[in-house]
């Protein structure tokens, strides 16, 4: 059984704690209930906020730049036919690396879509890279 310590060294069962509430009139009842209520809600407030910084940061990892600018180079090789089957495969395998990232960016964009209680496609338009009209 769990035992909360009310004071240094001074340690109550949860059943002793409930006797002792049982004994609130209506009014305390009702204020203890507020506070216990109040406590809750701010744990799970921290708790969301903990999962969607979680997967903000997944969301954001992305490919890098030289692996983007060497699958542009593969293209240009096999769109020009003098691409090597070495090569090729290095193509595919990069071709499957950045389908894998997609998908695994959406599936955490509905989590946080699920956890703010938004919207995919809100979510989405929020990571799209901003363009400046210049």
């Amino acid at each position: 059984m769990q035992t909360i310590e009310i004071q240094t060294g001074v340690r109550v069962g949860f059943e002793d704690i409930l006797i002792g509430i049982r004994q609130l009139d209506n009014q305390a009842l009702t204020k203890f209930a507020g506070e216990v209520n109040a406590l809750l809600a701010q744990r799970e407030v921290k708790t969301s906020a903990v999962q969607e910084a979680e997967l903000i940061k997944k969301i954001k990892i992305v490919i890098p730049a030289s692996m983007r600018q060497r699958q542009k180079q593969l293209c240009a090789r096999l769109e020009a036919d003098t691409i090597s089957k070495q090569e090729k495969e290095e193509l595919e395998l990069l071709h499957n690396m950045m389908e894998n990232k997609a998908a695994e960016r959406i599936l955490l964009m509905g989590e946080l879509a699920k956890l703010r209680g938004i919207t995919v496609q809100q979510i989405v338009a929020e990571f799209r890279p901003k363009t400046s009209h210049a």
